[in-house]
């Protein structure tokens, strides 16, 4: 019987750690990329937030306002309380080390679906490319 030595099991263990770093990396960049998006000029409508109050007891009294401009639709979400920036979160499965972006439900998918403020798929069509391009460089070099 001939027995081959073989250095595929050990390629494909990097191989494989290569993808699963590549996956925390591709989930990372998705998330700074939807927070970016977040932070950019908006031209949706300006609305008084939060009353701003000076004074105590009876001579406390309201000077003003904290103005937020809102997206329109078809732009990314405006930053307000950043409760929706807050609970990004990615979650690892436990095999083949895929990760997921997971924004506060339901109120991230309302977001993007219902309302038409797009911050997730641009996200993801801005990463994946670029990740499925350096898994196609690394199979070619097997």
């Amino acid at each position: 019987m001939i027995q081959l030595n073989s250095r595929i099991p050990d390629k494909l263990k990097k191989f494989e750690e290569i993808i699963k770093r590549m996956a925390r990396k591709g989930a990372s960049d998705m998330v700074a990329h939807m927070l970016d998006s977040m932070s950019g000029p908006k031209s949706g409508r300006i609305y008084r937030r939060g009353a701003i109050k000076r004074g105590r007891g009876k001579n406390r009294a309201t000077v003003g306002y904290r103005i937020h401009q809102a997206s329109a639709p078809g732009e990314s979400p405006a930053r307000d309380s950043s409760n929706l920036a807050n609970t990004m979160t990615q979650i690892q499965e436990e095999e083949g080390g895929l990760r997921q972006v997971i924004p506060l439900p339901p109120y991230g998918w309302i977001l993007e679906n219902k309302l038409n403020r797009k911050y997730i798929r641009p996200a993801k069509e801005h990463v994946v490319p670029a990740m499925e391009r350096v898994i196609d460089q690394l199979l070619q070099r097997l």
